[in-house]
């Protein structure tokens, strides 16, 4: 489909507010259709292979391939079609240096451990207010498949995928508006799609930090690597590691075993490396606060009415109300 001309006004050099809306609102219908149509597929092939095949149906491989295939190959093509209405805007091919790259992988360790922090707070709140059960869903995703499985789908085939449609699809179509709404905006639908407060505050935070990797380089291969990383430390070594020092088990007899002894070492130790590298990772952030820009786009929404053009669009409403659904959906158990 053909992208819509959107252009700036002569006189204030930003979008009118009737064509910000509109902006903002494919942007919105993108994740609706997105999120809508990759549930429904996931729901109706779900429910037709367990009627036809329950072998298959039980079978984990079918269950970590369904999600990659509703999300990837169903509900993209259609999403795109709002998206593709959007102009596109490349951002420049810069070389990142290593040191660099690893100072970023810190930063990513500190905001993984904030997001974390935050999450847990939040949810603790929700349980003892409301008296309803949470489940972790990385913890119930690990617990069920080998770990060659959880390496292959959580390590390589998840980070390559939603890079490259939140950082280079995503991001392009946003950053005619400017940096800071590709960067908030891409983070924002990357967080709520993961459609669970476990990751929802930590998913933004590294998503706007991935995005603004990627709006400051160009190239989607750092972010990737950010996120393979992410995965694996939080996502395969970590659930490895408390399974095999069983925490609950000593939290509830205070009695240590012999066969626990070397995995609550390693626990231990990750532990100390992770805690590290978070903190230097906020020294960094605090130390170079001031690199951390973000420039103006080419048609910027009005000037001090980006937020009412945001919540009042037709798509951001219809998103918003279908990932609360979702949310609620994750806490009540």
């Amino acid at each position: 489909m053909k992208a819509i001309n959107f252009q700036a006004n002569m006189l204030t050099g930003r979008l009118s507010e009737r064509d910000a809306k509109r902006y903002f609102s494919l942007f919105g219908w993108f994740a609706f259709i997105f999120t809508a149509v990759s549930s429904a597929a996931v729901s109706i092939i779900g429910g037709v292979v367990s009627k036809l095949a329950p072998d298959v149906y039980s079978h984990w491989l079918f269950a970590q391939a369904l999600s990659p295939i509703a999300f990837y190959a169903i509900a993209l093509p259609i999403a795109l079609i709002p998206l593709s209405m959007l102009p596109t805007l490349t951002p420049h091919k810069i070389k990142m240096p290593l040191r660099d790259w690893w100072q970023g992988l810190c930063i990513c360790l500190a905001l993984m451990m904030i997001g974390n922090y935050v999450s847990g707070f939040i949810l603790t709140l929700i349980e003892s207010y409301t008296g309803l059960k949470t489940q972790n869903p990385i913890e119930a995703v690990v617990s069920k498949i080998p770990l060659w499985g959880t390496f292959l789908f959580v390590v390589v085939i998840a980070p390559i995928l939603e890079e490259i449609v939140f950082r280079g699809i995503l991001c392009k179509r946003l950053l005619p508006l400017g940096e800071g709404y590709a960067v908030a905006l891409s983070a924002a639908c990357f967080a709520l799609l993961h459609g669970n407060f476990y990751q929802l505050f930590y998913a933004f935070t590294l998503g706007c930090f991935f995005s603004f990797v990627y709006v400051k380089t160009g190239k989607l291969r750092y972010t990737i690597l950010y996120h393979m990383a992410i995965n694996f430390v939080g996502g395969f070594i970590s659930p490895i590691i408390y399974k095999k020092a069983d925490l609950e088990g000593l939290a509830e007899s205070f009695t240590v075993h012999a066969g626990n002894i070397f995995p609550l070492i390693a626990f231990l130790w990750y532990w100390i490396l992770t805690t590290l590298a978070a903190v230097f990772g906020i020294v960094i952030i605090i130390k170079k606060r001031r690199s951390f820009y973000l420039c103006q786009g080419a048609i910027p929404p009005p000037k001090g009415q980006a937020i009412k053009c945001i919540i009042t669009s037709s798509g951001i409403i219809a998103s918003l109300v279908l990932f609360a659904l979702i949310l609620s959906g994750s806490v009540i158990r």
